[in-house]
């Protein structure tokens, strides 16, 4: 890095806009463009717009518009996911999916997943299984 810095400064003493080109003459003056830092004055000018009342009321509006927008498509988030699409045609859980809705139209396909983490004990065992068994009973009561 400072080999580096070192050849810049050397190139801006010998008045050389690159290492290969000739020197620059003694009347050149850079162009006034070049020498403005546009991001500094960009950043100015926003900021300028920003702090005035309209500036901060259009910032509001935009905010509560966007997160309006975001509740809305939270609320209407529609999921539309067929698992037995992804399934071979062969698999167990398909073919109970679909002897299922052959069978039993008006339930139709639903899953209930059970998680137990802890020690079972007897009591707690027949809590499940009653538990259970009652709503499977209710699933398949005509």
């Amino acid at each position: 890095m400072g080999r580096c810095v070192s050849i810049d400064e050397q190139r801006i003493a010998e008045r050389r806009l690159l290492p290969f080109l000739p020197p620059l003459p003694e009347s050149y003056k850079p162009w006034s463009l070049s020498q403005e830092d546009f991001g500094l004055r960009c950043v100015r000018a926003l900021a300028r717009g920003l702090l005035t009342p309209v500036g901060r009321a259009v910032v509001l509006t935009m905010a509560a518009g966007l997160f309006g927008a975001g509740v809305y498509g939270a609320v209407n988030l529609k999921v539309d996911y067929d698992a037995l699409f992804y399934m071979r045609r062969d698999s167990y859980p398909r073919m109970f999916a679909e002897a299922k809705k052959r069978f039993f139209p008006q339930v139709g396909i639903e899953v209930r997943t059970w998680l137990w983490l802890g020690i079972v004990d007897r009591v707690h065992k027949k809590l499940f299984e009653a538990l259970f068994f009652s709503q499977i009973k209710q699933m398949f009561t005509i």
